[in-house]
């Protein structure tokens, strides 16, 4: 119920209030929404429920005698280890035993391997989510699109001011004259999508303001003499591959079939790439230049927004974008997802610490007669703490490493989930992630080993001994 409460109350508020800068909202309601509520309460009661079920099936089908009788411990079984017969020499007398018991107890260390590692997965994928997130902006505008501004012309071909002041101004090194349009793909049964159509007479010069690459391979693309090369998100949305055709249709409402002659990586937006002559011949009509891609030096806002309006002032431009006003609005929207992301890696980290603390007080009471025994045979304090310690030291390692791979399979679910047909986000885990979820997982590891070493310091070797009786 309290989970309920929070989740619906509280949480949306925080969320509400992280995107005031960005979206403008009258009001903050929040409902109580019937489906995923019951869907948590179903889960939680698996979990709780089912768990104490089984255990109570299990040992209810015991004889009343038996259950009254003290749990012998688990019998000790020759692991797979020794049979590495010059490995198994060279270990300790403290190691063999540590050995045995991780093996001797399957269950709690199948248990408790899983949970490290679904907790460290979880801080991981909150690490690749903020880098993956904030990584759009930067793949689309830094590693894709070489050129700063878009230069749009009132009329093709009317070029003779704007080449004079584009020539002119120190900042700009060069310009490309493309047929830029709007259109939208149809396809019956599939939302209509929207693209922006880049035509070039100079195909050679295209890979100085475009980089065209394969998604995955990264292996440079060429416009060819026919066709089209469409963004990944279109080929996704529409499920078409090389040599496929799909059908667009202007904003006059012309429609025309086309090739897809590639699949270029793209990550807002959808842009459509190909030479003047194929697009002429799609829609059957000459085309004209209408618009410039520009490369610039690094400029100041003040000396972007003085470019425009020189530009505008003429009677030939009819807008000027510049990528970097792009750039800055994603990045103002991906800074707004990072209190939302830190949540996320809070409670990861929450649940790391309870989930720890909570199977290691569990090993050490159940295994309290055990561990008195050897106090009684001689084992100092320290010694009865690394007894326990080095299990869970081998726990905790092979739990993150598992994590790791949770983390990697988590992010990539998510931002498959997250992306749309205009946004798509790259897999990226920055080193320092895995890091740094590693050494939140080991520094709760050693909080819960100092409070077991004062537990297990504390433990009556007497009654544990004689609690049966």
């Amino acid at each position: 119920m309290l989970g309920t409460i929070l989740g619906t109350k509280l949480l949306p508020l925080v969320v509400y209030r992280i995107q005031k800068p960005v979206y403008t909202f009258a009001s903050y309601p929040t409902h109580f929404w019937i489906t995923p509520i019951l869907l948590a309460i179903g889960a939680v009661l698996i979990a709780t429920v089912g768990a104490t079920g089984y255990v109570l099936i299990r040992d209810l089908r015991e004889k009343p005698t038996q259950l009254l009788r003290p749990k012998a411990p688990k019998p000790g079984q020759r692991i797979w280890l020794e049979r590495i017969t010059p490995l198994w020499r060279r270990l300790s007398f403290h190691q063999k035993v540590t050995y045995r018991n991780l093996f001797r107890y399957k269950a709690r260390m199948i248990l408790t391997i899983l949970g490290i590692a679904g907790c460290t997965g979880l801080m991981v994928a909150g690490f690749g989510l903020k880098t993956s997130i904030g990584e759009v902006a930067d793949r689309q505008f830094k590693q894709l699109t070489h050129y700063q501004a878009i230069v749009t012309l009132k009329i093709p071909n009317s070029t003779a001011q704007t080449k004079t002041i584009l020539t002119q101004t120190e900042k700009i090194r060069s310009y490309l004259s493309v047929t830029m349009s709007q259109v939208k793909f149809k396809q019956k049964g599939i939302t209509d999508q929207a693209a922006t159509v880049y035509a070039v007479a100079d195909q050679a010069k295209l890979a100085q303001y475009v980089a065209l690459q394969t998604p995955r391979e990264q292996q440079r693309l060429t416009l060819p003499k026919h066709g089209a090369i469409i963004a990944a998100n279109l080929a996704k949305t529409y499920a078409v591959q090389k040599g496929d055709w799909l059908t667009l249709q202007t904003a006059q409402g012309q429609r025309a079939r086309i090739q897809v002659a590639g699949i270029s990586e793209n990550y807002l937006g959808n842009s459509v790439y190909l030479r003047q002559s194929a697009l002429s011949k799609t829609l059957q009509q000459p085309v004209a230049a209408n618009a410039y891609l520009v490369r610039t030096a690094k400029m100041t806002t003040k000396q972007e927004k003085q470019l425009a309006t020189r530009l505008q002032q003429t009677t030939e431009v009819a807008a000027t974008t510049f990528i970097s006003d792009q750039g800055a609005k994603q990045a103002t929207a991906s800074a707004n997802l990072d209190p939302i992301v830190f949540i996320f890696i809070g409670l990861s980290a929450v649940l790391a610490f309870v989930v720890l603390f909570n199977l290691t007080s569990i090993n050490v009471s159940e295994r309290e007669r055990e561990l008195a025994t050897i106090k009684v045979l001689g084992f100092f304090d320290k010694e009865v703490t690394a007894y326990i310690v080095r299990e869970n030291v081998i726990f905790t390692v092979i739990g993150i490493v598992l994590g790791f791979g949770i983390g990697k399979l988590l992010t990539w679910f998510i931002i498959t989930m997250a992306s749309s047909e205009q946004v798509a986000f790259p897999l990226i885990i920055p080193a320092s992630g895995y890091l740094i979820a590693a050494g939140m997982t080991v520094l709760f590891s050693l909080i819960v080993m100092g409070m077991t070493h004062r537990k297990l310091k504390g433990i009556d070797m007497i009654g544990a001994l004689k609690e049966n009786e």
